[in-house]
C-alpha cells in the first residue's frame, strides 16, 4: 500500500510541470531576442551574406532542439558548421591574399584534429580518439605535448616584455609562473592518475618544499594576479599599449585554464590557440568574429569532452586550491574546467576585435555582443519552446530536461558572466586610452 502511494506521488510530481514559468520564460527571451535583433539591425544592411549566414546558423540549431537524438549528438552540428564556416572563410580571403588560403588550410586541419580528440555524446561513445586511445596510452609523447603547451605560453608572454621598463623583473615573474604551474600539474596528476606519471616527472612533482598541494594552488593564483594587477598598472601608467595589456592578460588566462582542464587537453588548447593566430592574420569583420566565436566556443566545448549529459560534468579540477567544501568556490571551478574552450575564445575574440583598425571601432563591442545575444536568446527560446511541446516525451528528464539546465549555464555562466563581463572588461581594457 506504502509502495503504491508513493508511486503515485512521484508519478504526479514528475508530470507536474510549472508550464506558467515556462510560458513566461518563453515570452521574456523572445522580447529579449526582439531587443537583440533591433540592436544588431545595423549590420543586416551592411554585410548581407555574413548576416544571412549568421541566420542560418541561428535557426538551424534552433530547430534540433525538437529532436531528441540531434540534442544528444549536437556536436555534430557545431563541428559541421564551423568546417563550413572556415571553408567560406577560405574562399573569400584567398581571393584577397594569396598566403590565407594556405592559413586556413591549416585552420581546417587544426579543427578536424580538434573534433577527433575527445570521443563525445552517444552514438560513438567508446570509439577510439586521440586522447584516451593515444595520448593516455603514450604519456611520454602526453607530457612532451604539454611541457610544449607551457612554453609556448611562456614565450608569448615574454614576447611583449620590450616595454616593461623592468624587463628583467618580468621575465623571472613569468617564468616562475610557467615552471610552478607545470609543476603543480605534474602534481595533481600523479595524486589523481599516477599511472601516467615516468619516475622523472614524479621527481618533479616532489619538489614541493613541504607545501600542500592546496597552497601551492593558490599561492600560483596569488603570483598570477599580482602579475595581472602590474600589468594593469603599467597600462593606466601608459608604458605599454592597450592590446599588449590584453594580450597579456590573455596568456594569464591561458596558464589559469592550463591548471583547470585535464592532462589531456592541454595540448588541444594549443591547438586553438595556434588556431586563433591563424584567424586573427585574416582581419575579420565584426559579423566574422561573431560568427566565428559562436561556432569555436560550442565547437571547443564538445572537443574538449563536453556534452549535453550531466553525467559528463568534469569534477576532477574542481576542488584545486580547496581545503573546506565552499559552493561557489566549487562552482566556479567547476564551471571553468567544463567551459575552458568558451573562455579562451571569448578572450581571443577580444583581441581579434581589437584588430578592426580605429576608424572602424566605434560600437564594435556592443555590435558584437548584440549579435552574441541574438543567438543566445533564439537558442534560448527554442530549447524552452521544445521542453513546453515534448514535455510528455519519453526521453524528457534524460534529454530535454538536461539540455535545459546546460542552456542556463550558456546564458548566465558563458554569456552573462564571461562574453558580457569579463569580455568587456578585456575589451575596455584594450581600448583604453
Amino acid at each position: 500500500m506504502w509502495l503504491k502511494k508513493a508511486q503515485e506521488i512521484m508519478s504526479n510530481v514528475a508530470t507536474n510541470y510549472g508550464l506558467s514559468r515556462l510560458r513566461f520564460g518563453v515570452t521574456i527571451s523572445i522580447f529579449g531576442l526582439g531587443l537583440s535583433i533591433y540592436a544588431s539591425s545595423q549590420f543586416i544592411t551592411r554585410e548581407i551574406i555574413s548576416c544571412s549566414i549568421f541566420y542560418i546558423i541561428v535557426f538551424l540549431h534552433g530547430i534540433t532542439m525538437f529532436g531528441s537524438s540531434y540534442v544528444e549528438e549536437e556536436q555534430s552540428f557545431w563541428y559541421w558548421a564551423t568546417s563550413a564556416w572556415l571553408g567560406c572563410l577560405l574562399i573569400k580571403y584567398s581571393r584577397e591574399k594569396k598566403m590565407s588560403k594556405y592559413l586556413m588550410f591549416l585552420g581546417l586541419v587544426l579543427v578536424r584534429t580538434a573534433m577527433r580528440w575527445n570521443q563525445t555524446g552517444n552514438k560513438f561513445a567508446g570509439q577510439p580518439d586521440i586522447a584516451k586511445s593515444f595520448l593516455l596510452k603514450h604519456y611520454r609523447m602526453l607530457w612532451l605535448l604539454v611541457m610544449i603547451s607551457y612554453l609556448w605560453n611562456l614565450f608569448s608572454l615574454q614576447s611583449q616584455r620590450h616595454n616593461y621598463l623592468q624587463s628583467t623583473v618580468f621575465d623571472i615573474i613569468t617564468i616562475l609562473i610557467s615552471s610552478a604551474a607545470l609543476s603543480l600539474k605534474i602534481a595533481l596528476i600523479d595524486e589523481d592518475s599516477p599511472e601516467i606519471i615516468s619516475d622523472s616527472l614524479r621527481s618533479i612533482a616532489n619538489l614541493s618544499l613541504g607545501l600542500s598541494t592546496v597552497f601551492r594552488v593558490r599561492l600560483i593564483f596569488f603570483i598570477m594576479s599580482v602579475l595581472l594587477y602590474f600589468t594593469i598598472r603599467l597600462r593606466l601608467k601608459h608604458k605599454i599599449t592597450s592590446y599588449q595589456t590584453a594580450y597579456i592578460i590573455h596568456k594569464i588566462l591561458i596558464c589559469i585554464l592550463y591548471t583547470q582542464s585535464r592532462v589531456e587537453n592541454i595540448p588541444l588548447l594549443l591547438t586553438f590557440e595556434l588556431l586563433f593566430m591563424l584567424l586573427d592574420k585574416l582581419n575579420l569583420s565584426v559579423i566574422e568574429v561573431t560568427i566565428t566565436n559562436i561556432l569555436l566556443q560550442h565547437t571547443s566545448f564538445f572537443a574538449l569532452g563536453g556534452s549535453n549529459a550531466i553525467s559528463s560534468i568534469d569534477l576532477s579540477n574542481a576542488y584545486n586550491g580547496v581545503d573546506n567544501f565552499n559552493v561557489i568556490v566549487v562552482g566556479v571551478l567547476t564551471f571553468i574546467s567544463n567551459w575552458a574552450g568558451p573562455i579562451l575564445w571569448t578572450s581571443a575574440s577580444n583581441l581579434m576585435l581589437l584588430r578592426i583598425p580605429r576608424i572602424r571601432k566605434r560600437n564594435i563591442f556592443l555590435s558584437h555582443v548584440a549579435l552574441l545575444t541574438v543567438f543566445l536568446t533564439c537558442s534560448l527560446s527554442f530549447t524552452m519552446v521544445a521542453c513546453i511541446l515534448l514535455r510528455t516525451h519519453l526521453f524528457v528528464w534524460t534529454v530535454f530536461s538536461p539540455k535545459f539546465l546546460y542552456s542556463l549555464a550558456w546564458s548566465l555562466g558563458q554569456h552573462l558572466c564571461v562574453n558580457l563581463v569579463f569580455g568587456g572588461l578585456l575589451y575596455w581594457v584594450g581600448t583604453y586610452n
